[in-house]
Protein backbone atom coordinates (compact mmCIF):
# COMPACT_ATOMS: atom_id res chain seq x y z
CA UNK A 1 0.00 0.00 0.00
CA UNK A 2 1.23 3.39 -1.06
CA UNK A 3 -0.18 6.58 0.24
CA UNK A 4 0.67 10.48 -0.50
CA UNK A 5 0.42 14.07 0.67
CA UNK A 6 0.20 12.82 4.24
CA UNK A 7 0.77 15.02 7.41
CA UNK A 8 -0.28 11.98 9.74
CA UNK A 9 -0.45 7.88 9.39
CA UNK A 10 -3.91 6.86 7.92
CA UNK A 11 -6.45 5.61 9.64
CA UNK A 12 -7.80 3.52 7.00
CA UNK A 13 -4.80 1.10 5.86
CA UNK A 14 -6.51 -2.27 5.66
CA UNK A 15 -5.45 -4.53 8.01
CA UNK A 16 -3.58 -7.17 6.30
CA UNK A 17 -1.26 -5.11 4.32
CA UNK A 18 2.10 -6.89 4.69
CA UNK A 19 4.13 -3.85 2.66
CA UNK A 20 2.69 -0.31 3.69
CA UNK A 21 4.82 2.83 2.50
CA UNK A 22 4.56 6.12 3.83
CA UNK A 23 7.48 7.60 2.46
CA UNK A 24 7.85 11.45 1.15
CA UNK A 25 4.89 12.72 3.02
CA UNK A 26 5.05 15.46 6.05
CA UNK A 27 3.86 13.41 8.25
CA UNK A 28 5.34 14.75 11.79
CA UNK A 29 4.39 12.61 14.49
CA UNK A 30 3.74 8.99 15.77
CA UNK A 31 1.45 8.35 18.60
CA UNK A 32 0.82 5.62 20.77
CA UNK A 33 -0.51 2.99 19.12
CA UNK A 34 -0.01 4.97 15.57
CA UNK A 35 -0.98 1.71 13.54
CA UNK A 36 -3.86 0.42 15.06
CA UNK A 37 -6.29 0.83 12.34
CA UNK A 38 -10.44 2.20 11.97
CA UNK A 39 -12.42 1.25 9.71
CA UNK A 40 -16.13 1.52 10.36
CA UNK A 41 -17.71 0.41 6.60
CA UNK A 42 -15.90 -3.14 7.39
CA UNK A 43 -16.37 -2.99 11.26
CA UNK A 44 -13.12 -2.80 11.96
CA UNK A 45 -12.10 -0.52 15.27
CA UNK A 46 -8.23 -0.67 16.45
CA UNK A 47 -7.08 -3.09 14.61
CA UNK A 48 -3.51 -3.67 14.38
CA UNK A 49 -1.65 -4.04 11.30
CA UNK A 50 0.12 -7.54 12.68
CA UNK A 51 0.78 -8.78 9.26
CA UNK A 52 3.09 -6.05 8.19
CA UNK A 53 6.24 -7.27 7.37
CA UNK A 54 8.33 -3.74 5.86
CA UNK A 55 6.72 -0.05 7.16
CA UNK A 56 8.41 2.45 5.10
CA UNK A 57 8.62 5.95 6.64
CA UNK A 58 11.85 7.84 5.16
CA UNK A 59 11.67 10.85 4.10
CA UNK A 60 9.07 12.61 6.18
CA UNK A 61 9.28 15.14 9.14
CA UNK A 62 8.65 13.19 11.91
CA UNK A 63 9.65 14.79 15.34
CA UNK A 64 8.36 12.51 18.09
CA UNK A 65 7.78 8.64 18.20
CA UNK A 66 5.44 7.86 21.35
CA UNK A 67 6.96 4.75 23.18
CA UNK A 68 4.27 2.39 21.62
CA UNK A 69 3.62 3.54 18.49
CA UNK A 70 4.95 0.68 16.80
CA UNK A 71 2.90 -1.38 19.36
CA UNK A 72 1.60 -4.50 18.31
CA UNK A 73 3.31 -4.83 14.67
CA UNK A 74 4.34 -8.69 15.48
CA UNK A 75 5.68 -9.28 12.09
CA UNK A 76 7.54 -6.51 11.19
CA UNK A 77 10.90 -6.91 9.70
CA UNK A 78 11.89 -3.73 8.36
CA UNK A 79 11.53 -0.78 9.47
CA UNK A 80 12.66 2.60 7.12
CA UNK A 81 12.82 5.69 8.87
CA UNK A 82 15.46 7.44 7.64
CA UNK A 83 15.55 10.99 6.64
CA UNK A 84 13.40 12.57 9.43
CA UNK A 85 14.00 15.22 11.78
CA UNK A 86 14.41 13.13 15.31
CA UNK A 87 16.49 14.76 17.79
CA UNK A 88 16.65 12.34 20.19
CA UNK A 89 15.03 8.88 21.11
CA UNK A 90 13.73 7.77 24.31
CA UNK A 91 13.39 4.68 26.38
CA UNK A 92 11.56 1.80 24.78
CA UNK A 93 10.87 3.80 21.63
CA UNK A 94 10.47 0.72 19.56
CA UNK A 95 9.45 -1.38 21.86
CA UNK A 96 6.23 -3.89 20.63
CA UNK A 97 4.72 -6.01 23.32
CA UNK A 98 4.97 -8.79 21.54
CA UNK A 99 8.02 -11.50 20.69
CA UNK A 100 10.19 -9.33 18.54
CA UNK A 101 10.55 -9.69 15.32
CA UNK A 102 12.14 -6.82 13.20
CA UNK A 103 15.67 -7.54 11.63
CA UNK A 104 16.82 -3.92 10.05
CA UNK A 105 16.02 -0.60 11.33
CA UNK A 106 16.98 2.03 9.53
CA UNK A 107 17.61 5.22 11.00
CA UNK A 108 20.41 7.15 9.71
CA UNK A 109 20.31 10.73 8.13
CA UNK A 110 17.48 11.56 11.16
CA UNK A 111 19.32 14.59 12.71
CA UNK A 112 19.38 12.65 16.27
CA UNK A 113 20.83 13.70 18.37
CA UNK A 114 20.76 12.29 22.03
CA UNK A 115 19.97 8.16 22.47
CA UNK A 116 18.44 7.58 25.90
CA UNK A 117 19.36 4.42 27.55
CA UNK A 118 16.91 1.46 26.84
CA UNK A 119 16.21 3.20 23.35
CA UNK A 120 15.97 -0.05 21.86
CA UNK A 121 14.96 -2.36 24.46
CA UNK A 122 12.87 -5.03 23.36
CA UNK A 123 14.77 -5.32 19.51
CA UNK A 124 16.06 -8.65 20.39
CA UNK A 125 15.69 -9.97 16.64
CA UNK A 126 17.21 -6.55 14.95
CA UNK A 127 20.44 -7.93 13.00
CA UNK A 128 21.65 -4.81 11.51
CA UNK A 129 21.14 -0.99 12.93
CA UNK A 130 21.82 2.23 10.89
CA UNK A 131 22.66 5.25 12.70
CA UNK A 132 25.25 6.96 10.42
CA UNK A 133 24.95 10.66 9.12
CA UNK A 134 23.39 11.67 12.60
CA UNK A 135 24.42 14.31 15.22
CA UNK A 136 25.11 11.77 17.90
CA UNK A 137 27.61 13.08 20.72
CA UNK A 138 27.05 10.56 23.52
CA UNK A 139 26.40 6.65 24.08
CA UNK A 140 25.44 6.82 27.43
CA UNK A 141 26.09 2.95 29.04
CA UNK A 142 23.39 0.51 28.23
CA UNK A 143 21.80 2.64 25.44
CA UNK A 144 21.73 -0.31 23.41
CA UNK A 145 20.78 -3.04 26.04
CA UNK A 146 18.07 -5.06 24.16
CA UNK A 147 20.07 -5.59 20.66
CA UNK A 148 21.06 -8.53 21.82
CA UNK A 149 20.71 -10.35 18.46
CA UNK A 150 22.44 -7.47 16.40
CA UNK A 151 25.52 -8.33 14.20
CA UNK A 152 26.13 -5.09 12.59
CA UNK A 153 26.24 -1.74 14.22
CA UNK A 154 26.42 1.74 12.09
CA UNK A 155 27.66 4.65 13.98
CA UNK A 156 29.80 6.63 11.29
CA UNK A 157 29.45 10.23 10.74
CA UNK A 158 28.52 11.19 13.64
CA UNK A 159 29.75 13.61 16.49
CA UNK A 160 30.53 11.11 19.25
CA UNK A 161 33.44 12.31 21.53
CA UNK A 162 33.79 9.71 24.06
CA UNK A 163 33.17 6.05 24.28
CA UNK A 164 32.15 5.28 27.65
CA UNK A 165 32.27 1.50 29.88
CA UNK A 166 29.05 -0.15 29.21
CA UNK A 167 27.97 1.67 26.04
CA UNK A 168 27.61 -1.00 24.13
CA UNK A 169 26.55 -3.66 26.92
CA UNK A 170 24.25 -5.19 25.18
CA UNK A 171 25.70 -6.23 22.25
CA UNK A 172 26.60 -9.27 22.93
CA UNK A 173 26.56 -11.17 19.24
CA UNK A 174 27.90 -7.99 17.54
CA UNK A 175 30.75 -8.76 14.58
CA UNK A 176 31.04 -5.11 13.09
CA UNK A 177 31.08 -1.87 14.78
CA UNK A 178 31.75 1.00 12.74
CA UNK A 179 33.02 4.68 14.15
CA UNK A 180 34.88 6.05 11.56
CA UNK A 181 34.55 9.99 10.77
CA UNK A 182 33.58 10.85 14.76
CA UNK A 183 35.36 12.82 17.10
CA UNK A 184 36.14 10.37 19.50
CA UNK A 185 40.00 11.41 21.33
CA UNK A 186 40.34 8.61 23.51
CA UNK A 187 39.90 4.83 24.29
CA UNK A 188 39.50 4.16 28.29
CA UNK A 189 40.37 1.18 29.43
CA UNK A 190 37.54 -2.20 29.01
CA UNK A 191 35.75 0.37 27.13
CA UNK A 192 34.87 -2.37 24.11
CA UNK A 193 34.31 -5.32 26.90
CA UNK A 194 30.98 -6.14 26.06
CA UNK A 195 31.26 -6.79 22.34
CA UNK A 196 33.66 -10.00 22.99
CA UNK A 197 32.08 -11.15 19.67
CA UNK A 198 33.31 -8.47 16.90
CA UNK A 199 35.35 -9.20 14.25
CA UNK A 200 35.89 -5.54 12.58
CA UNK A 201 36.33 -2.29 14.48
CA UNK A 202 36.27 0.21 12.75
CA UNK A 203 38.04 3.54 14.45
CA UNK A 204 39.46 5.04 11.62
CA UNK A 205 39.00 9.13 10.86
CA UNK A 206 38.58 10.15 14.67
CA UNK A 207 40.97 12.17 16.86
CA UNK A 208 42.38 9.61 18.77
CA UNK A 209 45.01 10.47 20.75
CA UNK A 210 45.52 8.28 23.56
CA UNK A 211 45.07 4.66 23.70
CA UNK A 212 44.60 3.20 27.27
CA UNK A 213 46.51 -0.30 28.11
CA UNK A 214 43.69 -2.12 28.40
CA UNK A 215 40.96 -0.76 25.64
CA UNK A 216 40.79 -3.84 23.60
CA UNK A 217 40.76 -6.36 26.19
CA UNK A 218 38.69 -9.43 25.69
CA UNK A 219 38.41 -9.00 21.91
CA UNK A 220 39.88 -12.27 21.08
CA UNK A 221 37.58 -12.77 18.24
CA UNK A 222 38.75 -9.38 16.27
CA UNK A 223 40.29 -9.77 12.78
CA UNK A 224 40.03 -6.15 11.62
CA UNK A 225 40.95 -3.30 13.54
CA UNK A 226 41.15 0.03 11.72
CA UNK A 227 42.99 2.76 13.50
CA UNK A 228 44.35 4.94 10.49
CA UNK A 229 43.55 9.49 9.90
CA UNK A 230 43.76 9.65 13.86
CA UNK A 231 46.42 11.76 16.21
CA UNK A 232 47.70 8.32 18.20
CA UNK A 233 51.31 9.23 19.26
CA UNK A 234 52.18 6.26 21.35
CA UNK A 235 50.92 2.84 21.87
CA UNK A 236 51.64 0.41 24.78
CA UNK A 237 53.19 -2.75 24.47
CA UNK A 238 49.95 -4.53 25.80
CA UNK A 239 47.72 -2.57 24.24
CA UNK A 240 47.15 -5.69 21.74
CA UNK A 241 47.87 -8.50 24.08
CA UNK A 242 44.41 -9.87 24.22
CA UNK A 243 43.96 -9.58 19.86
CA UNK A 244 44.40 -12.91 19.55
CA UNK A 245 43.05 -13.39 16.50
CA UNK A 246 43.55 -9.84 14.56
CA UNK A 247 44.95 -10.30 10.62
CA UNK A 248 44.51 -6.67 9.50
CA UNK A 249 45.94 -3.73 11.83
CA UNK A 250 45.65 -0.56 10.01
CA UNK A 251 48.07 2.59 11.66
CA UNK A 252 49.12 4.96 8.87
CA UNK A 253 48.48 8.73 9.29
CA UNK A 254 48.63 9.03 12.43
CA UNK A 255 52.15 10.35 14.46
CA UNK A 256 54.08 7.08 15.84
CA UNK A 257 57.13 6.59 15.88
CA UNK A 258 58.40 2.91 13.88
CA UNK A 259 59.91 1.87 18.19
CA UNK A 260 56.57 2.15 19.06
CA UNK A 261 55.39 0.01 16.33
CA UNK A 262 58.64 -2.58 16.99
CA UNK A 263 58.08 -2.60 20.52
CA UNK A 264 54.76 -4.10 20.11
CA UNK A 265 55.18 -8.06 20.66
CA UNK A 266 52.31 -8.71 18.56
CA UNK A 267 52.63 -7.23 15.65
CA UNK A 268 54.66 -7.36 12.50
CA UNK A 269 55.28 -4.81 9.81
CA UNK A 270 53.90 -5.04 5.77
CA UNK A 271 57.39 -4.23 4.18
CA UNK A 272 55.58 -2.45 1.41
CA UNK A 273 53.98 -0.25 3.77
CA UNK A 274 56.62 0.47 5.72
CA UNK A 275 58.32 4.10 4.95
CA UNK A 276 58.75 7.28 6.76
CA UNK A 277 54.62 8.41 7.32
CA UNK A 278 55.01 6.08 9.82
CA UNK A 279 57.21 8.50 11.96
CA UNK A 280 57.20 12.41 12.88
CA UNK A 281 58.30 14.68 10.19
CA UNK A 282 61.94 15.27 12.35
CA UNK A 283 62.23 12.15 13.28
CA UNK A 284 63.79 10.02 10.31
CA UNK A 285 63.80 5.97 10.63
CA UNK A 286 66.85 4.74 10.84
CA UNK A 287 66.82 1.59 8.79
CA UNK A 288 69.79 -0.15 9.48
CA UNK A 289 68.88 -0.43 13.13
CA UNK A 290 65.33 -1.44 13.18
CA UNK A 291 65.17 -3.64 10.58
CA UNK A 292 67.61 -6.28 12.05
CA UNK A 293 65.23 -5.69 15.23
CA UNK A 294 62.16 -6.06 13.41
CA UNK A 295 62.91 -9.45 12.15
CA UNK A 296 64.45 -10.84 15.41
CA UNK A 297 61.04 -9.73 17.32
CA UNK A 298 58.59 -11.49 14.76
CA UNK A 299 60.42 -13.75 12.53
CA UNK A 300 59.87 -17.03 14.91
CA UNK A 301 56.03 -16.19 15.81
CA UNK A 302 53.03 -17.89 15.22
CA UNK A 303 50.58 -15.28 15.95
CA UNK A 304 51.64 -12.57 13.53
CA UNK A 305 50.00 -9.98 10.85
CA UNK A 306 50.55 -7.31 8.56
CA UNK A 307 50.09 -3.79 9.83
CA UNK A 308 49.65 -0.86 7.24
CA UNK A 309 51.78 2.47 8.33
CA UNK A 310 50.97 4.01 5.02
CA UNK A 311 51.69 4.74 1.83
CA UNK A 312 52.02 7.83 0.49
CA UNK A 313 55.46 9.08 1.54
CA UNK A 314 58.99 8.24 0.32
CA UNK A 315 59.69 4.55 0.90
CA UNK A 316 62.98 3.46 3.16
CA UNK A 317 65.92 3.58 1.56
CA UNK A 318 67.11 0.19 2.81
CA UNK A 319 63.61 -1.30 1.42
CA UNK A 320 64.70 -3.64 -1.10
CA UNK A 321 66.92 -5.06 1.52
CA UNK A 322 65.09 -5.74 4.40
CA UNK A 323 64.39 -9.33 4.85
CA UNK A 324 65.01 -10.38 1.08
CA UNK A 325 62.41 -12.66 -0.54
CA UNK A 326 59.85 -10.55 1.46
CA UNK A 327 60.32 -7.27 -0.06
CA UNK A 328 58.37 -5.21 -1.89
CA UNK A 329 55.51 -7.88 -0.61
CA UNK A 330 53.01 -7.58 2.29
CA UNK A 331 54.88 -9.44 4.77
CA UNK A 332 53.52 -12.57 6.81
CA UNK A 333 56.26 -14.01 7.79
CA UNK A 334 56.32 -17.83 8.31
CA UNK A 335 57.39 -19.68 11.91
CA UNK A 336 61.38 -19.95 11.47
CA UNK A 337 63.73 -19.60 14.13
CA UNK A 338 66.56 -17.30 13.69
Amino acid sequence: MIYWGLTEVPRDIPEYAEQVHLSHNSISKLPHKAFFMTIPSKMVWNSPLDRCKELNLQHNQISIITPGAFERLYSLECLYLYNNRMKSLEARTFLTWSPPSTHKLYLQRSKISSLAPNTFQGMEKVYYLYLEFNSISVLPPKVFKGLSGCCRLHLEHNRISSLQYGSFYGLRTVHYVILHHNQISCLRDKVFKHIWLCCQLDLSHNQIAHIETESFTELHKLKHLLLHNNQIVHISCDTFTDLVSLKILTLFNNLLHLSDIASCSRVAVSISALNSSAVSPDVPWACTSECPKLRMKFGWRRSVFPVCLGQNNPLCSSRNTFLGKYAGKNFTPHPKKI
